[in-house]
């Protein structure tokens, strides 16, 4: 285990009360459309392409973690649901590994390097990966299929063929272990019986852009997805309500009018916040179009960053 080449650098922290830099990495290879993955105080990237790195936000002091194994570039990383043991997984066109933190951290004490487990292998380009809830199973987003791959026994289990475009994102239903939901360029999402290999729902096409991500809510039983073209949508995943479209957002719209409720007021505002422009700033701005592609989606907490006389 090598020792971080300057290229990872800490300090106090900077940017204000809601963004601090920590770390810094710099790496050979561009990784801007690669998946990454955070999971509690843990962090996963890929550097100089094939080289998966993990990181402890919460102790520096505990070692970086470097995994080697692939030939070709990391393209997708994503931790497992369970605690003990955490999983990590990492695909590239050649291999789909598997990790275990805790079992490469005592390699490392022991002087050894930390080798993973192959579960898959030359799949194509992956966009994507997600365990089940269980991580006994990786969904494995390659082209227009999901792979799904039986961790434990290396093998695939079947292959979801469907979409008529590459896969951009696939998330499993926490209450219902046997489905899973994707979302792709052709503009549509699916859903499947993962266990049966079977379509279950196939939306209409919602957009003129490809859908880029998804976000299944367990609490609501709803999914959210998003498009290139700063476009979101929201469905109802429950039992008997057929998929139907709860609300579809606009985030140029929304954000001109947040922008023009706010003038004038600075109440509620995030911790550490800067004064934002108005919709009159934008107006007199660069008159170019602005593309506001959904990268990702994720839950938020807003109690942690605004004040706290605000209701939220």
């Amino acid at each position: 285990m090598e020792e971080p080449r300057g290229d990872f650098c800490a300090d106090e922290g900077c940017a204000g009360d809601v963004v601090v830099e920590k770390y810094l990495a710099e790496s050979k290879v561009s990784a801007s459309h690669v998946q990454l993955a955070c999971r509690g105080p843990h962090c996963a990237f890929p550097v100089d392409g094939n080289e998966l790195r993990v990181w402890n936000a919460e102790d520096p002091s505990c070692q970086l973690l470097i995994l080697r194994g692939h030939h070709q570039p990391i393209t997708a990383v994503a931790f497992g649901n369970t605690v003990d043991p955490l999983l990590i997984c990492s695909a590239s066109e050649d291999y789909v590994i598997k990790w275990s933190l805790e079992e490469c951290r005592e390699k490392v004490l022991q002087g050894s390097p930390p080798r993973g487990i192959i579960v898959g292998a030359l799949l194509g380009k992956v966009r994507y990966l997600r365990f089940s809830p269980d991580d006994r199973v990786a969904a494995v987003c390659a082209g227009n299929k999901i792979f799904m791959l039986d961790v434990e026994s290396q093998s695939t289990l079947t292959e979801l063929e469907g979409h008529q475009g590459p896969v951009t994102a696939a998330e499993f239903c926490s209450w219902q272990a046997h489905v899973i939901i994707s979302v792709s360029e052709d503009r549509s999402f699916k859903v499947w019986d993962h266990r049966l290999g079977s379509l279950m729902y196939s939306s209409s096409v919602l957009a003129a852009s490809p859908l880029l991500s998804l976000f299944v809510d367990g609490r609501s039983q709803q999914l959210v997805t998003g498009c290139a073209a700063g476009q979101l949508w929201i469905f109802s995943v429950v039992e008997g309500h057929h998929y139907r479209c709860v609300t579809h957002v606009d985030l140029r719209k929304q954000g001109e009018s947040f922008f023009t409720r706010r003038a004038g007021s600075h109440r509620c505002r995030p911790l550490g916040e800067s004064q934002l422009p108005s919709a009159s700033d934008l107006d007199h701005g660069d008159s170019s179009e602005v593309a506001l592609p959904v990268l990702g989606l994720a839950p938020c907490d807003l109690s942690l960053a605004l004040h706290p006389e605000c209701a939220s």
